[in-house]
């Protein structure tokens, strides 16, 4: 585990209290599938990701009453929102634990409902990204460790979750692009808002994950707490961020502990994070077009 991971997370249990108020095992099961990642709070109209949640008061009255002189790194990435993160992660990799990697039959359920999902956003955006292929791979994977972690030896246990990890930040990257170029569509070459040059991929669709995070026009699907949780998550910037996804493609700084089920479920959250507000968005802009059309 990563010195940002390791903060104080003891007494946290009070994170997982809106989650568990939001749950309802009487809901239709694509609905409870979102609500692992989203919430609707009473009288909002609109699901929104836990990634967006503010800091909670409870959290930084825990962490006032623990000794800890390190100072924060970051105006926004404070210690109290780097803890509240690294809790999330802990607390929701379990639940996508218990959700996709109890047994075949509940993983083929919640894969029926992502193929879905991603059958509507193919419909939407005409792209040639290949996810149906992505996520049925990702089903044979996830129901080879389901089947086989008991028994299987360990340098395979591992070779699997890291091929699993990998490929779901390939599909966040995939989702990202996909909404990017939708978003895109119509506006002039813009500067990288990295290296500041010109942009000569004028489809747009050569972008990859470390320039997606980064991208104004993803704040436009994406809300921005919710956009630089993910950053934090996924990459990092100044020093600041778990870089899970150049861990895990450049094969650097990754542990025993990354090659597990429970971080396979952890990058399973973040997909499924990631696949709901895209999902959200093109739905937000069906109902926009329907209602023009209307």
């Amino acid at each position: 585990m990563t010195d940002q991971e390791n903060q104080p997370k003891h007494k946290l249990t009070f994170l997982l209290e809106r989650w568990g108020k939001n749950q309802n095992p009487n809901l239709p099961l694509k609905e409870q599938l979102l609500r692992i990642t989203h919430h609707k709070e009473d009288g909002d109209t609109k699901y929104v990701s836990y990634l967006e949640d503010k800091i909670h008061e409870k959290l930084i009255a825990v962490l006032n009453s623990i000794p800890y002189d390190a100072p924060d790194e970051d105006p926004y990435f404070t210690v109290e929102r780097k803890t509240q993160l690294a809790a999330y992660s802990v607390m929701y990799s379990g639940i996508m634990r218990d959700k996709f990697l109890s047994n075949p039959e509940a993983l083929n359920k919640y894969i029926a409902l992502i193929q879905d999902i991603v059958s509507f956003i193919n419909k939407e955006t005409s792209n040639d990204e290949n996810l149906l292929k992505d996520v049925d791979f990702l089903r044979e994977n996830l129901e080879y460790i389901i089947t086989n972690k008991e028994r299987c030896p360990e340098i395979v246990l591992h070779s699997m979750c890291y091929t699993i990890e990998s490929l779901t930040c390939a599909i966040i990257e995939k989702l990202l692009r996909i909404a990017y170029v939708n978003e895109s569509k119509n506006m002039p070459e813009e500067k990288d808002v990295k290296t500041k040059k010109r942009d000569k991929n004028k489809n747009k669709s050569g972008k990859t994950l470390g320039t997606l995070l980064w991208d104004e026009k993803i704040e436009q699907i994406f809300n921005y707490d919710h956009l630089k949780s993910l950053q934090f998550l996924l990459s990092e910037s100044n020093g600041i961020g778990l870089n899970i996804r150049n861990s895990l493609a450049h094969w650097k700084n990754i542990d025993k502990e990354m090659l597990t089920p429970l971080f396979v479920s952890r990058m399973l959250w973040l997909f499924i994070d990631v696949l709901h507000t895209v999902w959200l968005y093109f739905l937000d802009k069906r109902i926009e077009t329907s209602q023009v059309k209307g």
